[in-house]
């Protein structure tokens, strides 16, 4: 949110010129700061009670990403393809909006970075409400519940955007701050569970960034398909619901780890007690 909030602030500063210039780069020169803090907070968290036993126990892989790839590259993949629909949507909604919206829609630089703060201010509220929701009933439901809200809201979404300004906030809390918000709070634990413990690291990082990548690419898709189309909310809607159609066939066959690991060399709390399975 700071980050969307800090292109808004500088964009007030500059003209047109500058901002495309100069001022656009100002806030990745201060995003320093957030790697210092991201490192504080890392060095502060303990590892994992699986972790812990295996590392004691010198089960650890020795080459994670060889073994990754030799036992769990189905789930590598699978991980790919849950992550692609809703990373296509984020992609679009928190990065590729300001250009459909300035360039397509006729809003200004102003108003499209002002919908995406809102959008990251919601998430302040969502992520850690429905983070502690999936603890009661299970990160699968609310993952599969949350792409089947994309699913419906794909071409909605499309449609009222160039509506106006209030329908245009109104949208982007929808999609960025409560149904991707949700998609978000679940997504690590739900992923870091299709790996044991001694390659669960790699897998989701492999299969995460990959994922990520392959959507990075959407602008290339999205660009030519608004100078055949135009802002078409059906060309535009429907290629997302391809994307949330294959993540939500893919979420069905995640197991429901919420009582119980995948995995028997996971330490697993349940009703308080430390419990080797």
């Amino acid at each position: 949110m700071l980050g969307t909030f800090s292109f808004t602030f500088i964009s007030s500063l500059t003209t047109d010129a500058q901002f495309l210039a100069w001022g656009w780069r100002v806030p990745f020169l201060f995003s320093a700061v957030l790697i210092a803090l991201a490192l504080w907070i890392r060095n502060g968290i303990e590892e994992t009670p699986a972790f812990k036993q295996q590392k004691e126990s010198g089960e650890l892989a020795k080459i994670p990403v060889v073994e990754t790839f030799r036992h769990y590259w189905k789930n590598v993949f699978h991980l790919i393809g849950m992550k692609l629909g809703d990373g296509m949507f984020n992609v679009f909604s928190m990065s590729f909006i300001l250009v459909y919206a300035t360039t397509h829609l006729g809003y200004s630089r102003e108003t499209a970075l002002t919908a995406v703060t809102i959008g990251c201010a919601t998430m302040i509220i969502s992520i850690p409400l429905v983070g502690y929701l999936s603890d009661f009933i299970g990160r699968k439901i609310i993952y599969i519940s949350s792409l089947v809200a994309f699913l419906i809201i794909a071409i909605p979404y499309f449609t009222i955007i160039p509506k106006g300004t209030v329908p245009f906030y109104f949208m982007q809390v929808i999609v960025l701050g409560i149904v991707w918000g949700a998609i978000f709070s679940t997504q690590g634990t739900i992923f870091s569970e299709l790996f044991p413990a001694k390659v669960r690291y790699t897998g989701l990082s492999f299969g995460y960034q990959v994922s990520a990548a392959l959507a990075g690419f959407g602008p290339m898709i999205w660009t030519p398909m608004l100078d055949k189309f135009g802002p078409s909310p059906m060309a535009f809607g429907g290629l997302m619901m391809a994307g949330c159609a294959l993540s939500l066939i893919l979420s069905f066959f995640v197991p429901d780890t919420r009582k119980m690991s995948k995995y028997d060399d996971s330490i697993i709390p349940i009703e308080n007690k430390k419990i080797s399975i």
